[in-house]
């Protein structure tokens, strides 16, 4: 069996630089799930430079909600114009309780009013931000943003934050699929890995399912068929650290997962919990012919199904 071919290294850098942030669009429901998620924003800037923060609040407008589920206060609240400096100061008090003037982020705050998901991508893309951050909470109610649906439409990276978050990030879990995307997400976990307190590591997963050989005349028996594709896959992964990791490797610690049922996302949420992941970074997309890890929609079942663990969506 012929090795996997990887992607061009000239397209990606040699020298992996630690990571940082020029600008940062935060969305806040103005609830209490704005705790969990500040607090993590807060932490996560403490390890990575943010260099500015724009922090918003979308009001959402009546047609994109059940109004008869409303009640008065919370119809006047979201059809009131004149309350938006109200909502700025209390976006500010929020804030400042959290950050308590120890950022050197620039920050500033904005109140809009439509589609939460579109607004927050309209600030993300007139700021030209390379990151875009919202809370994920366990019950989403009528002003929650979907967190798959971000992932999919913003232009830049994306980071998830759910409600029961860790704020530590010690054990980067990247699934991968060997795809351009997949070493996106394995280079950006390494210039984060740079930014934190070590020891750190890396962890690369990739999550395969063995081929049904009853189809084929192949000559072999099913043993010697698995043992091959087996070394194949570890070629593979050791050519795909070594060659896009280059001196950082030794953060990196690979993981090949043979897996017996349906729903790779579940294998990836399953192993990352087992074995104490506190942060995934996941490319948005991908494809290969050898691999049967689909970056896309799993990547969005990861989103779906992982009520702990923030994760970095990379593009």
């Amino acid at each position: 069996m012929k090795t996997t071919l990887l992607p061009d290294k000239t397209e990606f850098s040699k020298k992996i630089e630690a990571f940082s942030v020029t600008q940062a669009v935060v969305g806040v429901e103005l609830d209490q799930s704005d705790d969990d998620l500040l607090a993590y924003f807060h932490f996560f800037a403490s390890k990575i430079p943010v260099s500015a923060a724009f922090f918003v609040h979308v009001v959402p407008s009546p047609e994109i909600f059940n109004i008869d589920e409303m009640n008065e206060n919370d119809l006047n609240f979201a059809l009131g114009e004149e309350m938006s400096e109200g909502i700025i100061k209390e976006m500010e008090r929020r804030v400042e309780n959290i950050f308590k003037k120890t950022t050197k982020a620039y920050i500033e705050y904005d109140v809009r009013s439509g589609d939460p998901l579109e607004e927050i991508l309209s600030d993300t893309e007139e700021l030209k931000a390379d990151l875009v951050v919202i809370g994920q909470k366990k019950k989403k109610g009528w002003h929650s943003i979907l967190a798959r649906n971000l992932a999919r439409k913003t232009k830049g990276n994306a980071l998830i934050i759910p409600s029961e978050a860790k704020k530590i990030i010690q054990n980067i879990l990247v699934p991968v699929d060997f795809s351009p995307n997949s070493i996106r997400a394995l280079q950006t976990a390494l210039a984060i890995c740079k930014q934190v307190e070590q020891p750190a590591r890396v962890t690369c997963l990739h999550a395969y399912e063995m081929p049904n050989f009853n189809y084929y005349r192949i000559g072999k028996t099913m043993d010697q068929m698995e043992a091959l594709i087996e070394k194949n896959l570890n070629e593979a992964m050791n050519a795909f650290i070594h060659t896009y990791a280059g001196e950082d490797e030794h953060y990196v610690k690979k993981v090949l997962l043979n897996r017996e049922r349906p729903g790779i996302a579940a294998y990836i949420t399953d192993f990352a919990h087992q074995n104490g992941a506190d942060f995934l970074v996941m490319g948005a997309k991908g494809h290969s012919k050898v691999a049967l890890l689909l970056m896309g929609s799993v990547t969005e079942s990861v989103l779906d199904s992982n009520p702990e663990i923030p994760v970095l969506v990379v593009k």
